[in-house]
């Protein structure tokens, strides 16, 4: 006698997936904060140059600038940080000292110095991509930093004073 044949069960109905919209891998966002009043931040557990540029919208060159850190820095925990453009920054180190009782002579390209930035050159940028960020000729870039010719290497910090706004 021929063995009779069993239906299957049916199968049982799959709920269709939940539609999903792509998220990010990363984590949560990064929350933009404001600049303390007193334009200093203190490094906090598991903070990097990176996270605490992420954290106030800045460029960490600036941060390296203003704190005059290495290219590549290592932050500890408890180091303060400039998170703001100082007031007034250095004058360059090459520029001559007038003699006692004689007025300084200021070269007719030279801006007045309260708006003087301290800039770190980074990998790849050239004495004219700096011009042009700032507003300024590669004449001045020079004559600012006391440069001969118009090379550049990455970690050097250049003064840079931009016209006023």
């Amino acid at each position: 006698m021929p063995t009779p044949i069993i239906p299957a069960a049916p199968a049982p109905a799959l709920s269709p997936a939940p539609e999903t919209a792509a998220v990010p891998a990363a984590g949560p966002p990064t929350i933009v904060e404001p600049v303390p009043a007193s334009g200093l931040h203190t490094v906090e557990p598991k903070e990097n140059l990176y996270s605490v540029a992420r954290r106030f919208k800045l460029r960490p060159a600036d941060i390296i600038a203003w704190n005059e850190l290495p290219a590549n820095p290592s932050l500890q925990i408890g180091q303060v940080l400039r998170v703001a453009a100082p007031a007034v920054t250095d004058v360059p180190a090459n520029t001559p000292a007038a003699p006692a009782g004689t007025p300084a002579a200021t070269p007719a390209s030279a801006a007045p110095t309260a708006a003087t930035v301290r800039y770190t050159v980074q990998p790849g940028e050239t004495l004219y991509a700096i011009s042009r960020r700032y507003g300024v000729t590669i004449k001045q870039l020079m004559e600012w930093n006391g440069k001969p010719d118009f090379a550049v290497k990455p970690g050097e910090v250049l003064v840079v004073t931009p016209p006023a706004q």
